[in-house]
């Protein structure tokens, strides 16, 4: 498979206790769209029992995920409206120095480190897993900002250890490598900022501060992923259980 369809299995992390989450249970990944034929028979292939788009609705109706039989679709934009409609998330937005490149990373980084919280996107998806709808693909538009984040709380409702979450993050970087150097590489002809720098690693690809913000602000308000998932979705402890006991083997 193509490696900017930004697929993989979430499966083989071994959490705190030694418990390894099982494959072929989460799968995260680019639009489908984007997938040629032969990738898409690899995911028939997997035997999905749903597909969770995380695109707006403009976003999916310009390039809807084909049909596939059987499996449930469900779109929910991944995207809260904390201060977001604010912030110019094109490349012309990321491309400030100085002063405008402080305020616009200070905007972004609060915009990331809300998108859990009064996230119904995540409600819908989290009752899926609730209710072992699985296997279960999840993506949006590149696989890494709002399925990244998804991936984020996910990995962490299985107590997998917070650096290896980040390690999982970061792979996006992986799948848009050359694509991430070769603009940074342009954008430097215009800014030698280090804000400027990061505003464009996050547009094409992903940054661990991003991240570990987004890991670190359940933890400031909740305290733990079990009390996050008990006041943000309504999980009971017998719910929480119940996932990490099919989930993990």
């Amino acid at each position: 498979m193509n490696k900017e369809r930004n697929f993989r299995d979430l499966g083989g992390y071994i959490n705190i206790h030694g418990q390894k989450i099982k494959k072929g249970l989460y799968y995260r990944s680019a639009a489908l769209h984007l997938f040629n034929d032969e990738e898409l028979e690899e995911i028939k292939a997997l035997h999905l029992k749903a597909i969770f788009d995380l695109r707006s609705k403009a976003e999916a109706n310009r390039n809807p995920d084909p049909i596939l039989d059987g499996v449930k679709y469900l779109r929910h934009s991944g995207v809260v409206s904390k201060g977001g409609e604010e912030i110019d998330f094109s490349i012309n937005g990321m491309l400030k120095k100085g002063e405008e490149a402080s305020k616009q990373y200070a905007k972004i980084s609060y915009y990331y480190s809300n998108i859990p919280f009064a996230n119904e996107s995540l409600k819908v998806f989290f009752n899926e897993i609730k209710t072992h709808n699985l296997p279960i693909l999840f993506h949006c538009f590149t696989g890494k900002d709002r399925t990244g984040a998804a991936a984020i709380l996910l990995l962490a409702l299985l107590e997998i250890p917070k650096d290896t979450i980040l390690e999982d993050y970061l792979l996006s970087n992986e799948a848009f490598k050359e694509r991430i150097e070769r603009e940074v590489s342009k954008g430097h002809a215009y800014s030698d900022d280090l804000l400027t720098d990061k505003l464009l690693r996050i547009h094409y690809g992903v940054i661990r501060e991003i991240g570990e913000k987004m890991y670190d602000n359940v933890l400031k308000h909740y305290g733990n992923f079990e009390n996050y998932f008990k006041e943000e979705y309504g999980f009971t402890d017998d719910d929480i259980k119940r996932i990490r006991e099919f989930s993990l083997e």
